[in-house]
């Protein structure tokens, strides 16, 4: 079985031999700056979290139609009771997205983006993206691959880790609220 860290640490040990190479990476570990201000990032972050609810549950949708099974994170949460999630609300809906959003966008895609073309580290960080998430079949393989994309592209267009951040977590928390609403009371 394939695990997202067995995917990770080869990406990052090319870049450590780019960096050899005389391409620098590692240095300057934050030295982004955004295109964006903060009203912008708050416009782009939510417009684009919708973009991703409706993407998410398109492929959801689609993979229904064609009967294809797996689980996801959200099934995996669907298992948690009303109370439990509730309880994890807060780390799915903020910490996730803060942490994600800082590892894979403004870290990993800005270093990715200095040694190889931008769109060639964008579809690495968004495989890296689905695969530390473990998913558990196609559909959510896509789901997590496109979300990625599309959180990538947003740092691409934005370099707003707030703009990345938010929209994560704009979908986060319509995912979280369509399995509230699915329990049973």
């Amino acid at each position: 079985m394939v695990t997202g860290t067995s995917v990770v640490a080869p990406l990052l040990l090319f870049l450590v031999w780019c960096s050899r190479r005389g391409r620098p990476w590692l240095i300057n570990w934050a030295d982004w700056t955004p295109r964006v201000d903060r009203r912008g990032a708050l416009r782009w972050g939510i417009t684009l979290g919708g973009v991703a609810i409706v993407c998410g549950f398109t492929i959801e949708w689609l993979g229904q139609l064609a009967d294809f099974a797996g689980g996801s994170e959200s099934m995996q949460l669907a298992d948690k009771t009303r109370s439990e999630l509730l309880w994890l609300a807060p780390l799915f809906v903020v910490g996730a997205p803060i942490f994600e959003e800082y590892v894979f966008r403004a870290w990993m895609l800005e270093r990715f983006r200095r040694v190889m073309p931008a769109w060639l580290a964008l579809v690495w960080t968004a495989l890296a993206f689905a695969a530390m998430h473990v998913p558990q079949g196609v559909v959510p393989a896509l789901e997590l691959a496109s979300g990625g994309l599309l959180l990538g592209l947003t740092w691409l267009w934005t370099r707003s880790w707030l703009a990345c951040a938010l929209a994560h977590g704009v979908h986060n928390g319509a995912v979280l609220m369509a399995l509230l609403v699915a329990l049973p009371s």
